[in-house]
């Protein structure tokens, strides 16, 4: 059995130990997990299973991963076992969020998703057509699914540290930056200028910083 040939889009746990990649095996992505200390290789998604179309995720506990895969956000344990597919329609473009140097935002494109910092939800882009998007937000049990945003074209969401607001780019509304609340309450616009995007909170999540472009807005 040939191991993987290749490892990309890797993301670092929380605790510093180990490195979750995407890898090609065989002629299909998959998802690998080294030790950083030893380079262990463990495959925890193999040959068969859903095809991998994101770098995983992990939660912040460490204990589990998502990813992306056939327009779904797939969440599993880091040890492989319990995957669930979390959204669980075709029908659904998961996008991803936090991820700058995209272009226009495209049902199509596929990254991962963003834990919520107790780890309980996920929020992503769900696709509508025309470059345009709805936040979601899920919790990982499948007890809810809340539309954070009317349609629009959102990106590059953050949380703030204990989880009680959610910054993001705003690339419709003119104000470059939006704000909501994770239950759906108060969205609004903070930003300056349409120029501002790539929001990100301070670790005491009182502030957040952000940059401002000089050649038009994000589209």
């Amino acid at each position: 059995d040939r191991g993987p040939t290749r490892d990309y889009n890797s993301s670092i746990s929380p605790d510093g130990t180990k490195l979750a990649s995407l890898a090609t095996k065989q002629g299909q992505d998959i998802i690998v997990i080294r030790d950083i200390e030893g380079g262990v290789l463990k495959e925890i998604s193999s040959i068969g299973s859903p095809d991998p179309k994101s770098p995983p995720c992990w939660s912040p506990d460490g204990v589990r991963l998502s990813y992306v895969s056939g327009g779904d956000i797939w969440i599993l344990n880091a040890d492989g076992t319990n995957r669930i597919n979390l959204t669980n329609s075709p029908a659904i473009d998961a996008l991803a969020l936090g991820n700058a140097g995209h272009g226009q935002m495209d049902p199509a494109c596929l990254d991962d998703a963003v834990w919520s910092p107790d780890g309980k939800s996920v929020l992503y882009h769900r696709g509508l057509g025309g470059g345009q998007n709805i936040l979601t937000l899920a919790s990982i049990d499948g007890t809810i699914s809340r539309n954070l945003t009317p349609p629009g074209r959102w990106r590059n969401v953050t949380f703030s540290p204990n989880g009680d607001k959610i910054v993001f780019d705003d690339n419709l509304g003119g104000s470059g930056l939006s704000m909501v609340d994770p239950d759906g309450q108060n969205l609004m616009k903070v930003g300056k200028t349409a120029t501002d995007f790539n929001p990100r909170f301070s670790p005491d999540g009182t502030k957040f910083c952000y940059t401002v472009g000089l050649l038009g807005p994000l589209m």
